[in-house]
């Protein structure tokens, strides 16, 4: 409790200067200690960037934990943290979306091969590609819904990865598919 105390002391600068990286180390030796109070400062400290790198999932883990014992405050602080159910919606409708999109292109590419006996030129191979991109694609999107990679330091990372698919997808649909799909046969 004197840890959490003095935490809370160097946060608010009570008795001592104001320093949120003291008040970071002693919240953290508490939280260890089982502290729940400590533990949702601690999240508070991470979910702010106060004396540390703003990391959300680092504050939705030590609300947790805070939550578990009984701590009411992290827990309306935890569903702050957390996206509206519509967010989650919407990124399963994307994963779902791109799943379906990606199974018909290399269903596509599978049947041109397998069924016709066409060993198809780069226009079939630029279909495969695409299908997996939106593969990949939906991939990504469950897996930021499922673990809530809103939260990650690496959030960036994974937005960055998400549109470098899509741009592919996109580039390749312009390029290959809509001109492919535009010739008519001739009529003899």
């Amino acid at each position: 409790m004197a840890q959490q105390a003095l935490g809370w002391m160097y946060s608010n600068g009570q008795g001592v200067q104001q320093d949120d990286g003291q008040a970071v180390a002693w919240y953290r030796k508490a939280a260890e200690q089982g502290d729940a109070v400590a533990q949702a400062s601690l999240g508070y400290m991470y979910a702010y960037g106060r004396g540390v790198t703003r990391d959300r999932l680092a504050a939705v883990r030590w609300y947790r934990m805070a939550a578990a014992q009984g701590d009411q405050n992290a827990r309306q602080a935890l569903a702050l943290l957390k996206p509206p159910t519509i967010t989650r919606y919407i990124e399963l409708g994307m994963a779902v979306v791109g799943f379906i999109g990606g199974v018909l292109c290399v269903l596509s590419s599978l049947e041109a091969r397998f069924v016709r006996r066409k060993f198809g030129g780069w226009r079939q191979g630029a279909i495969t590609v695409l299908g997996f991109a939106f593969l990949a694609r939906a991939g990504l999107a469950y897996y930021a819904s499922a673990h809530d990679i809103r939260y990650s330091p690496n959030c960036a990372a994974f937005h960055v990865a998400g549109r470098t698919l899509l741009g592919i997808a996109a580039v390749i649909f312009i390029t290959v598919v809509l001109p492919a799909k535009r010739k008519t046969p001739q009529h003899a």
